[in-house]
């Protein structure tokens, strides 16, 4: 038996249980029957190491990425929610809100910090890290009103209506096995969310792009468990995607911030390079730019 080995990123400054989360859902998806994911063998949560099995398989290439895989994605989402009520005791997702408003500030804030940090440190990157901020802030002042227009943001969603969902979920955590089959992976930041959020994340995320003509394919596949709410649920994440498609902006200018040089130096195992700044930069920019020009479908 081949087996991986998993170190998890721990920092007085996040205390997120990354390993908890990620074995609480793997725990309960394999209960579930679904097995594409990967299977834990061993863990030291004291010094936040995990053993798995080894999924042998490869990465999706941009080109390849089609209805198929997006569907098989979806079901995915899909199957964990019709087991939903077996899920009481996972804990929220990373950045869960079930508030429009609590998503609101929530980006503020990140906002607020990304202007701070890159206002305040000299040279080429910073400056246009600062611009870039700056046109982020000038969008998200005009998209708010047209959000709070269409949904309540006070309004909390109901019980009923929050998903299980995977978190940072889309190919870029996914192998393609030689039998072609889809496993997903990597549920650090996985529970209980708003099923908006994990919509509009699929087709945010920078990593390994989705088409967004594929979004109403996801969407109606990924929902089907939450009828009759899943069509106002749908139109909830078509509304909310400028808003997520933000957020994701601030999340590629993270290696801008102490903390995100942080985590990225940890998981690289080597130092913050101008290339990487140079490469988020230009995928924020082109985030940017896609959310000025895209919307979410629906079917």
């Amino acid at each position: 038996m081949r087996l991986f080995a998993k170190c998890y990123f721990r920092h007085p400054s996040d205390p997120r249980d990354r390993l908890g989360a990620e074995l609480r859902f793997l725990t309960f998806a394999r209960a579930e029957g679904i097995c594409n994911v990967p299977e834990p063998v061993a863990a030291d949560p004291d010094q936040g190491i995990a053993l798995f099995r080894q999924i042998e398989g490869r990465r999706l290439r941009p080109e390849e990425i089609g209805a198929d895989h997006v569907r098989a994605a979806a079901v995915f989402v899909d199957r964990l929610n019709r087991a939903r009520e077996a899920g009481g005791d996972l804990p929220r997702a990373s950045d869960a809100f079930f508030r429009i408003a609590e998503q609101c500030t929530h980006l503020e804030g990140r906002i607020e910090t990304l202007r701070w940090e890159t206002a305040r440190r000299d040279g080429p990157l910073q400056r246009e890290a600062a611009e870039l901020v700056g046109r982020i802030a000038t969008a998200w002042h005009r998209i708010r009103g047209e959000i709070v227009r269409i949904v309540d943001p006070a309004a909390e969603l109901p019980t009923t209506q929050r998903c299980i969902s995977p978190s940072d979920f889309g190919f870029h955590n996914a192998l393609l096995t030689d039998g072609g089959e889809l496993c997903f992976l990597d549920f650090e930041y996985a529970g209980w969310d708003d099923p908006a959020k994990l919509c509009c994340d699929f087709f945010c995320q920078p990593d390994l792009p989705v088409p967004l003509r594929y979004s109403g394919l996801f969407i109606e596949e990924a929902l089907k468990s939450f009828a009759p709410a899943a069509d106002m649920l749908a139109m909830r994440a078509a509304a909310l995607f400028p808003l997520f498609s933000l957020k994701w902006c601030c999340i590629m200018l993270n290696p801008f911030l102490p903390g995100g040089a942080r985590r990225r130096r940890f998981a690289d195992g080597g130092a913050e390079s101008e290339r990487r700044l140079r490469r988020q930069l230009d995928r924020a920019a082109e985030a940017l730019d896609r959310m000025e020009d895209g919307r979410l479908g629906l079917r």
